[in-house]
């Protein structure tokens, strides 16, 4: 399989338009409402995905960082990203912004690279 920037990158940025899109858009949460904490839920994994893309592109474009430097990056990109979206939603009429929605896009990004980081430390058979 050849790795290139179609693949490695460009859905990283279609994603983030995605969030952003959506995140501009008059809607409530997706979960229904006796779920307590679903927003935030929805958040978590929202990121999580955000952060595995984001570090893919990380990978493609920086090889030469270790998988800990990337997912370190990319963590640090998606909850800026998330800052940057509760920022823009703060100045949209019909949308709020909310701390814990930003922390909760911090905690899947870093769910994520946390998980992630662990799968690949798991030892494989050899075949």
């Amino acid at each position: 399989m050849t790795r290139n920037p179609w693949t490695q990158t460009v859905p990283a940025y279609f994603y983030a338009l995605l969030i952003v899109f959506l995140g501009s858009i008059p809607m409530g949460p997706l979960l229904p409402q006796q779920f307590e904490y679903g927003d935030k839920f929805e958040h978590c994994v929202a990121f999580a995905v955000f952060e595995v893309l984001v570090y893919r592109a990380v990978r493609f474009s920086r090889p030469m960082f270790s998988r800990v430097r990337g997912h370190v990056l990319a963590v640090v990109m998606v909850s800026l990203a998330g800052a940057g979206l509760e920022v823009w939603q703060s100045v949209i009429p019909w949308r709020s912004s909310d701390l814990l929605d930003w922390v909760a896009d911090t905690v899947g990004a870093f769910g994520a690279a946390l998980l992630a980081m662990g799968v690949a430390a798991v030892p494989r058979k050899a075949g």
